[in-house]
């Protein structure tokens, strides 16, 4: 082989392992994923008569209750920041709890599209 071969080869492999670098510290930025867990209660818990709060239930359930979540619980929905979950709570506040899922779409910023994305993760069942 060459020397002008050998050098474009050289020059060809430190190019790729440049951004193959690149790629990988891109993708490791520090950036992290939100797991949620849910966790059943312990055998020494069940049957106990203890009854949940609201936090608890949702977790349990996976489902997250229009009517006694607060800011943070309803941020756990898709396409629900800060900004919609105070407008969720400020109406729940003002004109009472919801009567039916589908009534979160009188909150200002909640149409049908992001309706349908958390319909399947919202309730407004009674709590135990």
């Amino acid at each position: 082989m060459s020397a002008r071969r050998m050098g474009w080869l050289v020059y060809g492999v430190l190019v790729l392992a440049v951004v193959f670098a690149l790629g990988y510290f891109a993708g490791s930025s520090g950036t992290s994923h939100e797991v949620q867990v849910t966790v059943a209660p312990r055998a020494s818990e069940e049957g106990t008569g203890q009854k949940l709060s609201a936090a608890e239930t949702e977790t349990q359930t996976g489902m997250v209750n229009l009517n006694t979540a607060d800011e943070t619980a309803l941020q756990t929905l898709p396409g629900i920041g800060p900004e919609l979950a105070s407008r969720i709570v400020a109406y729940r506040r003002d004109v009472g709890p919801f009567v039916t899922i589908e009534q979160i779409m009188d909150v200002e910023g909640i149409g049908e599209v992001r309706f349908a994305r958390m319909e399947p993760y919202i309730t407004v069942e009674d709590t135990p």
